[in-house]
């Protein structure tokens, strides 16, 4: 009997662990919580990145299936480099009163699907960052933070180093043609950096995929106001293939990508049957490097106007098996359920038929394997070529602090840095 309580309270502790992670992710607690949006306002969709003392805006918007209205809140909390809480107080780091009630919020119009639609900028009157750093904003119902709805994470800049970077073809010759190759360097003059070693780290993430990122800590060459980071067996990616896409922003007429459209109790959109690009030589496409955005081509307010689809996606991948999924931002470039594609022996294709809101979206086909890893060797291939964007952050914890500071950022684009 002592036994199996030994037995449940580690699960139950394991359990508990795991739940108190994922409040520090990228994360939707509600299933009818849908089509979560969260970017600095001088670019649609593009990372929640915020000056500190800058002016500058972050827009989170979320629809709730549920329809009616219903009182959500929010707080956010300071995190260090690796997303773990930080060991500062909260008066350390925020200015306000954290915990007010979102008040913008608007039901949707004319659509089959009901919903909600729920609108927050940040920073405003109850949330103003006052360190730079990483945070975490944590979304809950009827004012019980155990209630969490969604958690999003977001940066907050106070820039004091440079960065410069190139692409280069890789070192490992034998996939010269398939990966890229990111070295940078880092300018601090008007910083002392008495231990880069200890002092700096560094993440680079490929379209600001977590899955595929690396963490950068030691610099090849220290100089007097530079650090240079070219070793050759880092920050060196797989680029990929450019993302498909498929244009929903009606549900009258059929856009790129789409097959069909139908009408049942909602629509249903039934895209152009894919295949693996495994053969094909490198092609320059025009795409979002897997973003995606809300569009209603009938109207002129899509946030509250446009509707719902399924959207069914229909792979053949010949003769290979396995774990196949759509991918994307449209899936917060996680693997889920909702989007694995499930062997249909009818049509002898793998399908998916996830809900969607209307809009243009990327994507493409990945596999996994039994511990969930990732790759896109049976579906899409890789180049050299293929265009993407790089993201560098830049931590700096001085001796002495409790927390770190992200110092510098950089978005590039590889047709920019291609040498």
């Amino acid at each position: 009997m002592l036994k199996r309580l030994r037995i449940l309270l580690l699960f139950i502790l394991a359990a508990s662990s795991a739940r108190a992670q994922e409040a520090y992710e990228n994360k939707v607690f509600v299933p009818e919580i849908r089509t979560v949006q969260f970017y600095n306002t001088s670019e649609e969709q593009s990372l929640p990145v915020l000056e500190l003392n800058g002016g500058g805006q972050l827009l989170l918007s979320f629809d709730d299936l549920r329809g009616g209205f219903r009182n959500f809140y929010y707080t956010v909390e300071h995190c260090t480099a690796e997303w773990t809480p930080s060991a500062i107080p909260q008066i350390q780091y925020l200015k306000g009163f954290p915990g007010e009630r979102i008040r913008d919020y608007q039901s949707s119009f004319n659509t089959y699907q009901e919903y909600t639609n729920y609108r927050l900028e940040l920073p405003d009157f109850s949330v103003q960052p006052l360190v730079s750093g990483n945070y975490i904003l944590k979304i809950y119902e009827d004012n019980d933070p155990e209630k969490l709805v969604l958690t999003r994470r977001f940066y907050v800049l106070e820039r004091k180093v440079s960065l410069e970077a190139q692409m280069e073809r890789s070192s490992r010759v034998a996939e010269r043609e398939k990966r890229q190759k990111i070295n940078f360097s880092i300018f601090h003059p008007n910083l002392q950096i008495s231990n880069p070693f200890g002092e700096i780290k560094v993440y680079v993430s490929q379209n600001g995929r977590e899955d595929k990122a690396q963490w950068v800590t030691q610099p090849v060459y220290v100089k007097a106001s530079q650090l240079v980071y070219n070793a050759v067996d880092v920050t060196d990616f797989y680029g990929g293939n450019e993302f498909r896409r498929f244009d929903l922003r009606s549900l009258r007429f059929r856009g790129e990508g789409v097959a069909a459209i139908v009408h049942d109790d909602l629509f249903i959109a039934s895209l152009v049957e894919d295949e693996p690009r495994l053969s094909q030589a490198y092609s320059s496409l025009i795409d979002y490097n897997g973003r995606y955005f809300i569009r209603f081509q009938e109207g002129n307010s899509p946030d509250v106007e446009a509707d719902y689809a399924r959207v069914n996606f229909r792979f053949s991948p010949g003769a290979a098996s396995g774990n196949y999924y759509v991918f994307g931002e449209l899936t917060g470039w996680k693997l889920k359920d909702e989007f694995k594609l499930l062997y249909d022996p009818g049509s002898k294709t793998y399908q998916a038929s996830p809900l969607l809101k209307q809009g243009v979206y990327d994507y493409i086909y990945v596999h996994a394997d039994a511990s969930g890893k990732i790759d896109n060797f049976n579906t899409e291939s890789n180049h050299y070529e293929t265009e993407n964007d790089y993201y560098i952050f830049v931590y700096y914890r001085r001796s002495g602090s409790r927390y770190d500071e992200l110092i510098g950022f950089s978005m590039l684009n590889t047709t920019d840095i291609q040498r």
